[in-house]
């Protein structure tokens, strides 16, 4: 039997041999490059997923890490534990479509126990708010071009504004006027008798939605007497999901025009903590540092260029055919489509990096990315600022976190808080540690009221 494989092993390089020696030197050369590019690139995730950190999908981080990010919503009324626990036992790893079906299965049930609710309107309220995250959740995974992105879309936000009003919940849907377009905005009074007149202002990162962001700080805003405020802006949610509005980096123009309806229709406010969610803290830094009416900055979870993680994944020789606006050879974003073959996490990232920047070339997707950083923002900021980190973050180190907090060289002040594995607050945007990081930021904010 041992003879046999030997000889087999043999055979086979002796066959890829001959091939190999029938190529021409470009050719060889082209092959060798790829088979390198895509060791390289997929290096990271396979360190990722020898740690053991990735506890609900062992081989797949970005599975593991979107699930624990619908699960962490269980504290703020957005889950319920063993259903998903239970759902996500079926769903294979790294496959977009076992996901949605996993997913959506376990909205659609929680629509059915809500229709059964004839009576209690707060169980009512609770089954529909988990079928919102659900099919946000199921949503997530579905490229652009599918049909089925924007019907769950719908989905979710008919449950969430179903939830809201069977829960009594006090909010307000706005319309804000912004270049040529409308933006879409959902304000949640706080209690006037408390701090109703702060208002907490969450900008949303690459890949989340409005709604999500009462479960994520909403509901802790409001237990405790704030005001909330989140929008989808061009890139995000609604934006691009309805009118086709692609991400811009002139975050500033963005930003000022919510802050003028919101205020201009709730002049009670007199003061705004702004926070971003993920890449939403570049936004948010770019919005704080030309805008004084900002009163603090949150940083939930540190970001200091969005183009940090992929540069840092290439070889350098590669990285400077990405990261360069003059031409590049058509091999490079080729390469790079053949290694997203191989990383459910690279393949989610570029194909809806294509999608929200609305741009068709995989390389110049990247490209883009280092137009969301802050080196020239965050030396503009005064407010106080918070900045909020994992020590497991799959997108930040240890030296961008020194980086970050060091490029706020005016801020009245610069607080970090770096979370350990014990504390359970550990991943990027602490996600299943909702009412730990939260209290940390109400603990900091409580500090600064003026």
């Amino acid at each position: 039997m041992e003879t046999q494989r030997t000889n087999l092993l043999h055979k086979t390089a002796d066959g890829l041999g001959r091939f190999f020696r029938r190529l021409t030197w470009k050719r060889r050369g082209f092959i060798l490059f790829v088979v390198v590019l895509t060791a390289v690139l997929l290096r990271p995730l396979w360190q990722r997923a020898e740690t053991g950190t990735s506890q609900l999908f062992p081989t797949d981080q970005t599975y593991h890490y979107e699930s624990l990010r619908a699960l962490g919503y269980a504290t703020t009324g957005g889950a319920d534990v063993n259903e998903i626990l239970h759902a996500i036992g079926d769903i294979e790893a790294g496959d977009p479509e076992s996901w949605y079906q996993g997913w959506t299965a376990l909205a659609d049930r929680k629509m059915a126990e809500a229709a059964r609710y004839e009576h209690d309107q707060i169980g009512q309220g609770n089954a529909l708010l988990s079928a919102a995250n659900y099919y946000r959740t199921a949503e997530f995974m579905l490229y652009a071009d599918d049909a089925r992105k924007l019907e769950t879309y719908r989905q979710s936000t008919a449950a969430f504004y179903r939830g809201l009003e069977s829960l009594a919940v006090s909010h307000e849907q706005m319309e804000i006027p912004y270049q040529d377009h409308v933006l879409d905005g959902i304000y949640f009074p706080g209690d006037m008798a408390q701090h109703g007149d702060t208002l907490i202002l969450m900008i949303n990162g690459y890949d989340s939605i409005k709604e999500e962001t009462y479960f994520t700080l909403g509901q802790e805003a409001l237990a405790r007497g704030f005001s909330f405020m989140s929008y989808d802006g061009p890139g995000q949610g609604s934006a691009i999901r309805e009118n086709g509005i692609p991400f811009t980096p002139a975050w500033g123009d963005v930003n000022r025009a919510v802050v003028d309806e919101v205020t201009t229709a709730h002049p009670e406010i007199r003061q705004i903590v702004l926070v971003g969610f993920s890449m939403g803290s570049i936004l948010a830094t770019k919005a704080a540092a030309v805008d004084p009416r900002i009163s603090m900055l949150v940083q939930y979870n540190i970001m200091y260029d969005f183009s940090f993680t992929p540069r840092e994944s290439m070889p350098a020789s590669f990285a400077d055919r990405v990261f360069t606006d003059e031409p590049r050879p058509a091999w490079v974003s080729q390469a790079l489509g053949y290694t997203m073959r191989f990383s459910s996490e690279q393949d989610w990232a570029i194909r809806h990096g294509s999608w929200v920047m609305g741009i068709d070339d995989y390389a110049e997707v990247l490209n883009q990315y280092r137009y969301y950083e802050i080196s020239q923002d965050a030396p503009e900021v005064t407010a106080p600022v918070l900045l909020l980190v994992g020590e497991n973050d799959h997108f930040v180190n240890e030296e961008l976190v020194v980086t970050t907090a060091d490029s706020f060289r005016q801020a009245a002040s610069i607080t970090s808080i770096i979370y350990d594995a014990q504390s359970g607050a550990d991943e990027h945007c602490q996600v299943g540690a909702m009412h730990l990081w939260s209290a940390d930021l109400f603990e900091w904010v409580y500090a600064n009221l003026g």
